[in-house]
C-alpha cells in the first residue's frame, strides 16, 4: 500500500505566448494561431527512419509568406519524390492565395 498525502506542488512549464512567422519573422501575441495565419507540416520519407529529420512544422502569417515558403521548400526538396505538405487552409486564406497567384 502507498500512503498518500495532499501537498501543494509548484510546477513550471513552457507555454506558448506568441506566434512567429517562419518566413518574415513577424510576431503576434496569441496562445492559439492568429486569424489569417496558416500552420502546416512538410517532409518526406526517403531516408527511412531518418526521414523524421526532414519534418518541419511551420506557421506563416500571410498568403505572401506562404508562397515564398512554398517556393523555398520546393527548391530544397524537388529531388524527393515523396515530399509533401500537410495542413489546413481556411477558405479566406485560399481566396488570398488565389488572388496572389492570379497576379503573378
Amino acid at each position: 500500500m502507498i500512503k498518500q498525502e495532499l501537498k501543494e506542488v509548484i510546477k513550471k512549464e513552457l507555454v506558448g505566448v506568441s506566434y512567429v512567422c517562419d518566413n518574415c519573422k513577424k510576431e503576434e501575441e496569441s496562445k492559439k494561431i492568429p486569424e489569417g495565419w496558416v500552420s502546416f507540416m512538410s517532409g518526406h520519407d526517403e531516408w527511412g527512419n531518418d526521414s523524421c529529420d526532414s519534418v518541419e512544422y511551420l506557421d506563416l502569417c500571410s498568403a505572401e509568406c506562404y508562397i515564398e515558403k512554398l517556393n523555398e521548400l520546393y527548391n530544397d526538396n524537388k529531388d524527393y519524390k515523396t515530399f509533401e505538405i500537410k495542413g489546413d487552409l481556411t477558405i479566406l486564406f485560399i481566396k488570398k492565395l488565389l488572388t496572389l497567384i492570379k497576379e503573378l
